[in-house]
């Protein structure tokens, strides 16, 4: 009886001295962010003006910055005044001119904002993109397994580019398209059963795939460059009946870039691939080009990046056990996210041996 009432006392003790601790975090300052990317060749661009917000702030989404003034201002100090579409969004509708330099001019919060010149590269030439058959460890598809690395049998897609000028610095983009069919049976079964055509798209998992020649390279070539990696064979799941996998089409986006930009996006992917090891890079903010001339001292984040792009699209497809056909696609369809069709396959759906509109050419097959 004594043991047991000294238990409960001193369970009384300990709770009557548990007190939960709030750690005082300290207020960081609200930060602004330029989002500027701009893209030769297209008819419009788009600049967003945006606050970082705390690590423990409720809300997850930026607060924007309204009535600003933003402006381009080329290398002749001729300017175009943007419009702000909706609250932090400033449209550019005037198209930029080949071979121009440019610099973006904001007026915020009482504040000014000027970018260094940023020069309209060329347009990336053509480059050379094939495929090599390989094994990859990817995380294992359960959840029960996810922490555990498995072997996956794929295509790697490669490119060679010949880089030219000041075309010289490249970024790619890309997205997969998983194409697979399926057939539904007609209730009764007086009738053949329905084929559907469906798919859905992907980005590679990379967050910055930037390219640039070797160091204190002369001729500016590229080699083997790694795109992407296509997965043999895909099991989608659906409740409506087992599934085929039909290949992939990975549409990529070739962006030639200023050499001060690719150095930015490095600093940024060492800051995002870095695991804490000893010789990792030291966790410090990659500076932009964007400075705030009324107070130096003021931080601000972002970039300002002109670029111009080519788009290639390709198919691949598993043949047999172990081989694949892969070819170049000559047309540029659009492509929805995902989606299916009943009966026929949309326009745009890839297989061996198609055969294209007049005047495209013939498959460039490997």
């Amino acid at each position: 009886m004594r043991s047991y009432l000294m238990i409960i006392l001193c369970a009384v003790f300990f709770a009557a001295c548990e007190d939960i601790y709030h750690p005082e975090l300290e207020e960081m300052e609200e930060l602004l962010v330029i989002e500027a990317r701009l893209v030769y060749g297209q008819s419009t661009n788009q600049v967003k003006i945006y606050k970082t917000i705390g690590f423990n702030e409720m809300t997850k989404s930026y607060p924007p910055v309204s009535g600003a003034d933003v402006t381009l201002v080329d290398d002749k100090g001729i300017t175009v005044k943007l419009k702000e579409t909706e609250k932090g969004n400033y449209l550019l509708s005037q198209p930029l001119q080949p071979a121009k330099k440019y610099k973006l001019h904001i007026s915020a919060e009482k504040e000014i904002y000027v970018s260094a010149f940023e020069e309209v590269p060329p347009v990336p030439s053509p480059g050379s993109v094939y495929m090599e058959a390989e094994e990859k460890l990817a995380p294992a598809s359960t959840d029960e397994s996810a922490s555990q690395l498995r072997l996956v049998k794929g295509a790697q897609l490669y490119a060679d580019v010949e880089g030219q000028g000041n075309a010289r610095y490249f970024r790619f983009t890309g997205r997969k398209v998983c194409q697979y069919t399926y057939n539904v049976e007609v209730r009764g079964g007086a009738s053949p059963p329905i084929p559907f055509y469906a798919w859905y798209s992907a980005t590679p998992a990379e967050s910055f795939n930037i390219a640039a020649p070797p160091d204190y390279s002369v001729t500016g070539k590229i080699r083997k460059h790694p795109l992407v990696f296509l997965e043999r064979s895909v099991n989608v799941y659906i409740s409506e009946a087992p599934t085929v996998f039909a290949g992939w089409i990975f549409i990529c986006n070739q962006y030639a870039i200023s050499e001060q930009t690719y150095r930015f996006y490095s600093d940024l992917k060492k800051q995002l691939s870095a695991s804490g090891k000893i010789f990792d890079p030291l966790y410090t903010q990659a500076k932009g080009n964007i400075t705030c001339t009324t107070d130096p001292e003021k931080t601000v984040l972002g970039h300002f990046e002109i670029a111009s792009v080519r788009e290639y699209r390709f198919y691949m497809e598993p043949v047999g056990t172990d081989k694949y056909h892969f070819h170049q696609i000559p047309w540029f369809w659009e492509i929805p996210s995902a989606g299916k069709v009943q009966d026929l396959p949309p326009v745009w759906w890839e297989y061996m041996g198609k055969e294209y509109p007049a005047g495209m050419g013939k498959l460039d097959e490997k």
